[in-house]
């Protein structure tokens, strides 16, 4: 699935989503090219928050991640260890 697909399909909602294709740019950004819709959830985070934790139990090597439909564009940083974005133009 796409961004866009799910954008549209549940709209001003939070939703746990898993990245099946993904890379990583030279800026340090996470260019995710194919989705799956883990579950979607109403406009409260705390909710999507539990699913994305019980989905990490269940699969732990999981690249998984809460974001709101309101997104227009995914915009995920890579960090370090210290929770910093990475510049891997450096």
């Amino acid at each position: 699935m796409k961004w866009q697909q799910i954008r549209e399909s549940f709209p001003g909602r939070w939703v746990v989503i898993e990245a099946i294709d993904a890379s990583t740019s030279p800026s340090g950004q996470r260019l995710i090219t194919e989705l799956l819709l883990v579950e979607a959830f109403g406009d409260e985070w705390e909710p999507a928050w539990e699913g994305y934790k019980q989905a990490k139990r269940r699969q732990r090597r999981g690249e998984y991640y809460v974001v709101h439909t309101d997104r227009v564009d995914l915009d995920i940083s890579v960090m370090d260890g210290f929770r910093r974005k990475l510049d891997q133009s450096v």
